[in-house]
């Protein structure tokens, strides 16, 4: 294998936390990544990572080399994608799925910069909360949310992490003022999507709390729109997307509350999701391209 394949791999084992879960990202066997890994250090005269039965562990060196590793694929993408943007028009339709929540946020600005770019590119957005069959449903792209892998005919690349935060407006804090904790809401309401099964992370959260959700006083929404309009509204706490608030809290228009339990609310990555037969098509091509150099870590 190139020696592209040993920074391909690398970021994979720093980004996934394991062998195991590179193996799958990159379509390849467990050996065949420690293999690869192990030529890398020995080509490199230095250890990337500890490793013992138990775990594995970077390095300082690894720390210290991976962002360069990263920052050298990155430079690769965009030489290819510039090369066929050179030698080829992209134009056709673009479509794209996304859940609910992406709706707000710098998700679809992000594609809209894209079009921009290529004026002849039609884009075609849906917006579900399901995992969608891309080959059914004609998608080139999804964009989701939790905890994917690989299949024999996806791939699910991650991209940045986002997590929930508590927030009300600064004129709610105003009138009501600042409540006490998330379990002694008293006169204050939660504003939560309704069914909360839906959410395992969140469920498992409130468990941990030791906090039954149906004894707060409550609002509910069965869309993530009527939580935000809710919060924005005055009517009480949101849990919201940090990813789809960042121009609210930005303005000052959302505050977050209780930051003690910031590191505790759930955190989920997002994903790009594609079909792993859409590997030639120009415009996949470049769109991969162009996200994985605005959204990744």
């Amino acid at each position: 294998m190139s020696k592209l394949m040993h920074y391909q791999v690398f970021i994979a084992i720093v980004e996934l936390g394991s062998i195991a879960k590179a193996a799958l990202h990159l379509n390849i066997t467990p050996a065949a990544v420690s293999k690869q890994l192990a030529n890398f250090e020995q080509s490199l005269g230095v250890t990337l990572f500890n490793r013992s039965h138990k775990k594995l562990e970077i390095t300082a060196s690894g720390e210290s080399f991976y962002p360069a590793c990263k920052q050298i694929i990155l430079d690769i993408l965009e030489a290819e994608t510039k090369l066929h943007q050179d030698s080829q028009e992209i134009q056709g339709k673009l479509a794209i799925s996304l859940p609910k929540v992406l709706a707000r946020g710098p998700v679809i600005p992000i594609i809209a910069d894209f079009i921009k770019q290529h004026p002849k590119l039609t884009l075609d957005l849906s917006f579900s909360d399901d995992l969608v069959n891309l080959h059914q449903d004609k998608i080139d792209f999804a964009f989701r949310l939790g905890e994917l892998s690989n299949s024999s005919s996806i791939i699910a690349t991650p991209l940045i992490k986002t997590q929930l935060l508590a927030c009300v407006t600064p004129s709610y804090l105003d009138q009501f003022g600042k409540p006490e904790s998330l379990s002694n809401l008293a006169h204050h309401r939660l504003i939560l999507m309704s069914p909360l099964n839906g959410s395992r992370a969140l469920k498992q959260f409130f468990k941990k709390q030791n906090i039954k959700p149906d004894s707060l006083p409550l609002h509910r929404s069965d869309d993530i729109e009527g939580v935000y309009q809710s919060v924005m509204a005055n009517l009480g706490i949101g849990l919201l997307l940090d990813l789809s608030i960042q121009t609210e809290i930005s303005a000052g228009e959302l505050l977050p509350i209780f930051s003690e339990l910031k590191s505790q609310l759930p955190q989920k990555t997002l994903y790009l999701v594609f079909k792993k037969d859409q590997q030639s098509s120009l415009k996949q091509i470049a769109f991969k391209a162009y996200i994985r150099s605005r959204l990744e870590n």
